[in-house]
């Protein structure tokens, strides 16, 4: 019975519930993003290497591919290692050299996954900091939208109607790369079931997130070094799209202070709301131009996301779906 519990224990180590582990792929991935093409956003590194007489292409590819060998041939290792370790101690079955393999293929596609979004956000942003809160931005953003609708529904309906389904779970879930990551693992791990399709989406958007990058790489004007965005014209999309959101959970979050169930106090909604736009427009600006007297140049970026978060929150408060 205690070598049957040894056995489990050493299965959720190897297999694919190992929490830690998935934690440790995840930082690897940004830090491998960060560490390859943070030389983008310093001007003297840009301007040394890209005077040298190679192809932008060969720069991005040398690049990428020692992140990913930085990342992969240690994991392995100790992934084998720790197989070898077990069966040495006699606790190692064919089921446990199953789920390591499945563990290890499933970490490498999340990897991936993870280390092309972070590439993305490195190659969007010109200052480091604002690439690391990018990659964060863009990690999280899929699972805090997600969210949001169940609990706008909770607060102002009375009573709605939903349904929960798998498909509708594997589509919330592959919003971002790490819920998606967790949800795989327990799929695989928890109900031993093979989501094909899920996995199968998930390689083909980390395919394109790379001939992204690579594109966008190429685009990238070496003047961006430095500055906060590397193309102005997304800095007002990429504001509107964060502030959005993050303005309705603000505004959630104020108005059910004065409240006892799931409702939210309306009046104190639409000041949370208010003030986030207002605060949130403000950090942003300043952070791009790092100049309080640019932080009221870009009017218009603050009266779109203001017209979309007051038009979502009107069609819930009104009910204007029926």
């Amino acid at each position: 019975e205690k070598l049957k519990d040894v056995k489990e224990g050493f299965l959720g180590f190897v297999g694919f519930n190992n929490g830690r582990l998935m934690a440790a792929v995840g930082i690897c991935a940004v830090l491998c993003a960060v560490t390859g093409y943070q030389y983008l956003h310093s001007r003297t590194k840009v301007d040394v290497l890209h005077s040298i007489p190679v192809k932008r292409e060969k720069f991005f590819l040398v690049q990428y591919v020692s992140g990913i060998l930085f990342f992969l041939i240690p994991y392995v290792l100790c992934m084998v290692l720790c197989l070898l370790i077990g069966a040495f101690q006699g606790v190692v079955t064919a089921r446990h050299v199953l789920y390591c393999t499945g563990s290890i293929g499933l970490g490498i596609l999340y990897f991936l996954m993870i280390y092309h979004v972070a590439i993305l956000a490195m190659m969007l942003t010109g200052k480091l900091l604002v690439g690391i809160l990018g990659t964060a931005v863009f990690c999280g953003a899929g699972t805090a939208l997600s969210m949001l609708q169940p609990r706008l529904f909770q607060s102002f309906y009375d009573t709605y109607f939903t349904t929960v389904s798998e498909t509708g779970t594997a589509i919330r879930s592959a919003l971002s790369p790490i819920e998606g990551y967790f949800y795989a693992a327990g799929r695989l791990g928890t109900k031993g079931k093979f989501p094909g399709v899920f996995l199968l989406a998930a390689l083909m958007i980390a395919i394109l997130l790379l001939a992204l990058d690579l594109w966008l790489y190429k685009r990238r004007a070496s003047e961006a070094a430095e500055s906060a965005m590397a193309f102005s014209k997304t800095e007002g999309l990429v504001k509107v799209c964060m502030i959005v959101p993050a303005s309705l959970w603000a505004g959630l979050l104020m108005g059910s202070f004065n409240t006892y169930d799931s409702s939210v106090n309306i009046g104190w909604f639409i000041f949370g709301v208010l003030v986030s736009l207002i605060l949130l427009h403000t950090i942003v600006e300043f952070i791009y131009h790092m100049d309080f007297r640019e932080i009221l140049r870009n009017k218009w970026s603050l009266l779109a996301a203001a017209v979309l978060a007051f038009g979502c929150s009107a069609v819930f408060l009104f009910d204007l779906t029926g």
